[in-house]
């Protein structure tokens, strides 16, 4: 008679698998991990759901809505802590019959999955919690690089005040988690660089938004929504002033109605956020090209009105 409860509960679940009877399987996991307080017997369990949802979606995650794919998400982590909780002797012998680190590298795009779907669905906070929790558990340059890129994507969108006030804890948070992000990238390989720009990461936008951040500058409200006039803000020294405004006004109304206008912006949103900096830190350049360039061409500009 057989007396162990992982055994058992193996045998019990093969069986029911066997004859294609996937819910009764389920349902006997759930109760085994509700119910026992053996750490063996809840990794078992645990790690027998995940895997009958995953079969499941032919080996697929399941869609980041779905009731599958937080069911799965709580199995996961129950099974992990269950592994973590247990004593050497009894990890030994899970690690003899389960893969535990390809149980760990299915935690992260999880938990990113459930992220966009918190956004979605218009829990902003929650999904920023859980992409902060992602940043902090793992040494994964690729998947901190996403999880970090993807908090000040949320914080922009959801709480744009965010970027115009440099002492509130949001501001804080932007400028942190754009640095980490940043930081990453700049670690990165060039495949993973290439994939974090398809996504809509404009970097250069990145890049000068934490330079004006790092100074403790509001960096606009529409920060993320509208690309900024760099050189233009930097000399006049605010994305809202007059001057800079005039200039926006002129890219949107004119220029950008025009093949030609629509080249001359893209070649300056490529230049300006690598000039801009060094603008900034210059007087004697930032004096030149006002007085040269930028206020006779507002001067020109404001006449056609």
């Amino acid at each position: 008679m057989m007396t162990d409860p992982v055994e058992k509960i193996l045998a019990d679940a093969d069986n029911l698998i066997s004859k294609g009877r996937y819910e009764e399987a389920l349902h006997l996991f759930k109760n085994a991990v509700s119910e026992s307080d053996n750490l063996h017997v809840r990794f078992i369990a645990a790690r027998g759901i995940v895997w009958i949802i995953v079969d499941h979606h032919r080996g697929e995650m399941p869609p980041p809505a779905s009731p599958q794919n937080y069911r799965m998400g709580k199995y996961l982590q129950i099974a992990l802590d269950s592994f973590d909780s247990a004593d050497s002797a009894m990890q030994r012998s899970i690690r003899e019959s389960f893969d535990v680190d390809a149980l760990r590298e299915m935690v992260i795009p999880l938990k990113m999955a459930q992220a966009g779907n918190l956004e979605e669905i218009g829990k902003p906070e929650e999904a920023i919690m859980l992409l902060k929790e992602i940043v902090a558990q793992t040494d994964n340059l690729t998947d901190r690089l996403f999880a970090a890129g993807l908090i000040p994507s949320i914080m922009r969108k959801h709480f744009p005040e965010a970027a115009d006030d440099p002492s509130s804890k949001r501001y804080r948070d932007l400028r942190e988690y754009l640095g980490i992000a940043l930081e990453c990238y700049d670690q990165a390989d060039q495949d993973v660089q290439a994939a974090f720009r398809k996504v809509g990461n404009d970097v250069n936008n990145l890049k000068y938004w934490l330079t004006q951040m790092e100074k403790g500058q509001p960096v606009g409200s529409d920060v993320g929504k509208k690309r900024g006039c760099f050189i233009a803000t930097a000399i006049y020294g605010s994305y809202n002033a007059p001057e800079v405004i005039i200039l926006r006004h002129f890219r949107d109304k004119i220029l950008l109605t025009t093949d030609f206008g629509k080249l001359i912006v893209k070649l300056y949103y490529m230049l300006s956020p690598l000039i801009a900096p060094i603008i900034d830190h210059s007087h004697i350049i930032k004096n030149a090209i006002k007085i040269i360039i930028l206020d006779p061409i507002v001067t020109l500009i404001s006449k056609r009105k």
